[in-house]
């Protein structure tokens, strides 16, 4: 009885085709969902719109690096959920510090601060942030990824490709130009780097 049990859990665990085309459209699903994210989050504080995040465009690469991250390098724990949660905790918390600080470093500014909150390391991360992240890579992980990936794959694979080809071209421009003209401004860098963790260029 015991071991049909745990058969049958093993059976819900999300099968997930890890097509490249469908990872793609993933990435940008979620990096404009995170873009609005925070875009929301900014209104609700100030009341105010900002343009978030470095790009001219409405994506955060971040939040889709992070969430294919999450499918691709926590998929040998998927059927241990607990393991799963801090894991995607310490994965999306490692790649927002770094991330924060390269950003920093390469163009002297931050994008985020936590400061404010408790529990926050060099104002980069802060635990309410990572319990966050780790919820939202759950709901990724065990219930958004699989169904919007099996979505992706009714879609014709030439029309798939086509779209990849133009979201990544659109993207690279956008990369280019931001390199060297960054969004900034007021609810975007309004953050100064007085006790940087990073080493100056």
């Amino acid at each position: 009885m015991h071991a049909k049990t745990l058969s049958h859990k093993k059976n819900h665990i999300p099968k997930i085709s890890y097509d490249i085309s469908s990872l793609v459209l993933l990435f940008f699903v979620l990096a404009v969902i995170g873009w609005f994210w925070e875009v929301f989050l900014f209104w609700l504080q100030s009341g105010s719109f900002a343009k978030r995040g470095i790009l001219s465009g409405p994506w955060l690469p971040i939040y889709g690096t992070g969430g294919l991250a999450m499918l691709l390098l926590l998929k040998p724990l998927f059927d241990r959920p607990v393991l799963t949660f801090f894991s995607a905790m310490t994965l999306s918390s490692i790649l927002e510090y770094a991330t924060s600080c390269w950003m920093e470093y390469q163009w002297g500014n931050r994008w985020w601060d936590y400061s404010s909150y408790s529990f926050n390391l060099n104002g980069r991360i802060c635990l309410i942030g990572a319990l966050l992240f780790g919820m939202a890579g759950m709901v990724l992980i065990y219930g958004f990824a699989p169904r919007i990936l099996r979505f992706f794959l009714r879609i014709p694979r030439q029309l798939r490709i086509f779209l990849c080809a133009f979201l990544l071209l659109l993207f690279s421009l956008d990369c280019v130009s931001s390199y060297f003209h960054p969004n900034m401004g007021r609810g975007i860098t309004t953050y100064l780097s007085v006790n940087s963790d990073c080493n100056d260029p």
